[in-house]
């Protein structure tokens, strides 16, 4: 009996010095690898078409202030500018986002950094040269936008952006387009313009994940703790996290999607294995959603933020696109 005491006791004593160990090494960084980006500067930009002057719309949330935004024109507007040496003002690039016949794209980036990444603009110009406009912007706490990040303030200022470029388009089709944790985001959003009847024409997710779950015990860094059992990673990871505001039921949300979905994933991705968008597509399939699935296969190391360096994704995308169209007439 006293042996069993003395076990017991042992083993809360090494559960009692795990926490503050466990925190420092998997919560802390998973929750600055969502919502506390280390670095919040703006980085020079490779070349891309035109954007607006100074690359901020002043577009307002009441609750966090100014959200840093760029305006990408579609290549044929771009080069008509180019050519005859002409800088459009803001002005000009809103009436061209309101006049013209093209398609519009919100993008939703990832955790690390911000709009200007590099890997980022590339997509920017793929999706350009297909004509499309692309909206660009940053998340509170992220680039140029004022405030801190949350969960929900980052969902609301997706949605804020997404009224504001309904609200200058008019009729015109939008799409959104999420990558990484811009995915579980992007799905929130869809989820609630879905459910209150106004969904975008299309959702695209780029090397999504289905859970914060899965995302956490499938990450490179979680090897380190593998030992852990299922009660561990509920009471030590999930309930704090969930108690901060971090959720992103993303596989449940995507299940109160209406309009098409498509998932790009790589099977290189390390960040956020293959296996959870596999999941991900699952979950939309069995809600009886429309979703295509293109996977990318490992020798092309796409890993997980350079899917558009695939030959085939202006005809990825343009295929959904058509598909979208059909749909909605």
């Amino acid at each position: 009996m006293f042996i069993e005491i003395l076990l017991g006791l042992l083993r809360c004593c090494i559960i009692t010095a795990l926490i503050p160990v466990i925190f420092v090494v998997i919560i802390l960084p998973f929750f600055s690898a969502f919502f506390l980006p280390t670095i919040r500067s703006i980085h020079i930009l490779p070349q891309f078409p035109t954007t607006t002057n100074d690359g901020l719309w002043k577009c307002v949330d009441e609750r966090s202030g100014k959200i840093g935004v760029w305006h990408i024109l579609p290549s044929s507007l771009s080069l008509h500018y180019r050519k005859n040496g002409i800088q459009p003002s803001d002005e000009e690039m809103a009436e061209q986002l309101a006049r013209d016949d093209n398609r519009v794209i919100l993008y939703a980036h990832g955790n690390s950094f911000d709009r200007t990444m590099e890997h980022r603009v590339h997509l920017y110009n793929v999706l350009a040269k297909l004509d499309f406009h692309i909206i660009a912007f940053d998340y509170r706490g992220y680039g140029d936008s004022e405030g801190s990040p949350t969960e929900e303030g980052i969902v609301s200022d997706t949605r804020t952006m997404y009224e504001y470029v309904k609200a200058q388009v008019g009729q015109k089709t939008i799409f959104v387009w999420g990558h990484s944790m811009g995915t579980g985001v992007s799905t929130k959003v869809v989820m609630d313009l879905s459910m209150e009847g106004s969904p975008p024409r299309g959702l695209i997710l780029e090397s999504p994940f289905n859970n914060l779950h899965d995302a956490i015990v499938n990450h490179p860094l979680f090897i380190i703790f593998c030992w852990m059992n299922e009660f561990f990673v509920q009471n030590f990871l999930m309930k704090p996290l969930n108690r901060v505001g971090l959720h992103m039921e993303t596989d449940a949300r995507i299940a109160n999607v209406t309009c098409p979905i498509l998932i790009l994933h790589a099977q290189d991705d390390e960040t956020l294995p293959v296996k959870l968008g596999r999941r991900l597509r699952d979950s939309a399939l069995t809600a009886n959603r429309t979703v295509d699935y293109v996977e990318f296969e490992a020798s092309r190391r796409f890993g997980h933020k350079y899917i558009h360096k695939a030959k085939e994704l202006p005809e990825v995308v343009r295929s959904f696109i058509r598909k979208c169209d059909v749909m909605a007439s």
